[in-house]
């Protein structure tokens, strides 16, 4: 772990152990962890069941999206407290505008979000080529959910 990180995740930790709220400020500790690109604090910020992964309208995920952090948006969107109001799509927008193929494939693949929505809200911002990918693996998604289900109801 880079020193630094290190002594602000120490800081950080005594900073609450003295009685600091990590959601004070409608989460700015977790929004200045995004904005700084810091994971390990942001995994930290998150462990206190305070701290609203939502706040501010998802200013976190937000500018996770928009520094292409893949790792950081994946994490905050497997936190189960991340509610992702139905207005987000347009934020994903960053992210086909910089043709971040993986990102745009956590977002297709959240469970938090219906499918058809998700596809007809970002097309205007993705180029040609990754709305071709796009398509195929809806449809080969498409094919498997539907052939599970024939094998089911079979």
């Amino acid at each position: 772990m880079n020193k630094n990180i290190k002594n602000t995740i120490i800081k950080y930790k005594q900073k609450v152990k003295n009685g600091h709220d990590p959601s004070s400020n409608n989460n700015e500790d977790l929004i200045y962890a995004c904005k700084v690109n810091n994971l390990k604090l942001v995994r930290l910020i998150l462990k206190y069941k305070r701290t609203n992964p939502s706040a501010n309208n998802n200013e976190a995920l937000i500018l996770a999206i928009k520094k292409s952090n893949i790792s950081l948006v994946k994490f905050l969107l497997s936190d189960n407290r991340l509610i992702i109001p139905s207005n987000f799509y347009e934020a994903i927008g960053s992210a086909c505008l910089e043709k971040n193929l993986e990102i745009i494939q956590l977002f297709l693949d959240d469970y938090r979000i219906k499918l058809t929505n998700k596809i007809y809200t970002i097309f205007p911002y993705i180029n040609y080529d990754i709305k071709i990918k796009v398509l195929i693996d809806t449809e080969i998604r498409k094919n498997i959910i539907s052939n599970l289900t024939d094998k089911v109801s079979s």
